[in-house]
Formats: structure tokens, sequence, C-alpha cells
């Protein structure tokens, strides 16, 4: 059983850094109140509650938690996200700006990086050779 909710303890109904204290009994954790502007609050419920209100996130056995399928499957989005724009006539909105200040390189995290230029990803269709 727990190698089974494991694999639903991270990003699925709460993440480690929003629940803030355990007492043995009692469980702290964060949200957020959309209805009072975003703002932030806590909440503190008992370890049987929390417990009740996170399993209603995992999902039964041999279900599988997926969050888009068909046209909106990560392999084919991008393409078919644009061509629906295509056939509906919507111009494809342009990526914003990127700034063109320094930051810290994220390799080494030494020395300065300066965006120079964006460079577009062509994908080449490989070239078939007839060997008969």
């Amino acid at each position: 059983m727990l190698s089974y909710l494991a694999a639903y303890t991270h990003r699925i109904a709460i993440s480690n850094r929003r629940i803030e204290d355990f007492d043995g009994e009692t469980v702290t954790f964060s949200w957020r109140d959309y209805a009072d502007g975003n703002a932030r609050k806590t909440m503190q419920l008992t370890a049987q509650e929390f417990l009740r209100r996170f399993l209603m996130h995992v999902v039964s056995h041999r279900f599988v938690r997926i969050r888009y399928f068909g046209y909106m499957a990560n392999r084919f989005r991008a393409g078919n996200i644009s061509r629906a724009r295509e056939l509906i006539g919507v111009e494809v909105p342009l990526p914003e700006p990127r700034s063109t200040s320094f930051r810290d390189c994220p390799e080494c995290g030494k020395g300065t990086m300066i965006l120079v230029a964006l460079v577009s990803v062509a994908y080449a269709v490989p070239e078939v050779i007839d060997s008969s």
C-alpha cells in the first residue's frame, strides 16, 4: 500500500513544501485563497482528516492519472493547436521577447550570460537513400 501511495505524493494533491508542521496529531499546511486576492493562508487539520482529504486524490487500482489525452496529448499538442488555429483563422501569438539582462550561468553558476539571439529549431526530414 505504501509503494502505491508513494507514486502520488509529489505534484498531485499537495507538495512537501506546503506542509508546514506535524505534531503527531495535527497537520498544518499552507494554501492559497483565490477568493481573497490569492492570499496565502494556513490550515490546521487532524491527521485523520488530512489523510482523508489526501486519499481523495489517489486514483483507484489500475487507473492512471492522465492530464491530457487525444489531441492535447504531449506528443502532438503543439502541432494540433497550430493546425486548429490555422483552421479557424486565428493568428499564432508570438512569444514574448526575452530580457537581455545579465544572468548567472545555469551550468556552473559562475560568470554572466547575456542573450545574444533567439534560435528557432528547424527539423530536417532525413534523406532516404534507396540502395536498390
